[in-house]
């Protein structure tokens, strides 16, 4: 069984933000059994125990039979391997998955992670906001294009590479960004009403003795309490 190295508690601002879900929902769609070690981000994160298993002392990590792995990405494509989703006989389909995880890594995530963290420091900022929103506009605009054509990122399969895109759109709930796009609002509600999507997120919200519903915020009500 994988053990995966996942939140116990968090800030109350993040709660559903984590990157551990991204790898607790892969495992879930993938059908691969999993057990989850919760840690304190105050505490955890910072012993010589866990930096040796993340040399940044970082979640998520997982721990498949003594073969220890760090960073989401990297955890979403072995896993994708372990259970049959990406094989080495399709060479295009394997690169194609490989491909949009790395867009959503490098071009979707850095500027939705910062605009996500000055939303919610409440940072006064409104030149980078402004900036930082225009950016993100611009991907999205690709995006929503694409989902024009498809039910999700790649074609018509939901993969690992869609588990990264929407938990990285997640950050942008209620800022007035996603509900631009129809294609991907759209996506974003087809792919959060999945039911491995809800089953992990309950069981996120009930590991962090969270009220239900905690996960599931958008950013403007997370700012109201």
């Amino acid at each position: 069984m994988i053990t995966i190295y996942g939140f116990g508690r968090v800030p109350d601002l993040v709660v559903g933000l984590t990157r551990d879900l991204r790898v607790l929902w892969a495992a879930e769609e993938l059908g691969l059994p999993y057990q989850v070690h919760a840690l304190d981000f105050e505490t955890d994160l910072r012993t010589d125990a866990y930096k040796e298993k993340s040399d940044f002392g970082q979640v998520p990590v997982i721990d498949d039979g003594g073969f220890v792995l760090a960073e989401s990405g990297a955890i979403l494509l072995y896993l994708a391997e372990k259970a049959g989703a990406i094989t080495a006989a399709d060479v295009r389909r394997r690169y194609e998955i490989t491909r949009w995880c790395l867009a959503a890594l490098s071009t979707l995530e850095p500027p939705m992670t910062v605009l996500n963290l000055l939303m919610i420091s409440r940072s006064p900022d409104t030149e980078m906001k402004t900036r930082l929103t225009q950016w993100v506009e611009m991907r999205l605009e690709a995006i929503d294009e694409r989902l024009g054509e498809h039910a999700y990122i790649i074609d018509e399969t939901f993969t690992v590479a869609d588990v990264l895109v929407v938990t990285m759109l997640r950050m942008l709930g209620g800022l007035g960004i996603v509900e631009k796009f129809a294609n991907v609002r759209a996506y974003l509600a087809r792919c959060e009403q999945r039911p491995a999507w809800q089953k992990v997120l309950d069981a996120y919200e009930d590991r962090l003795h969270a009220k239900r519903g905690a996960g599931r915020r958008t950013i403007p009500e997370r700012l109201a309490h």
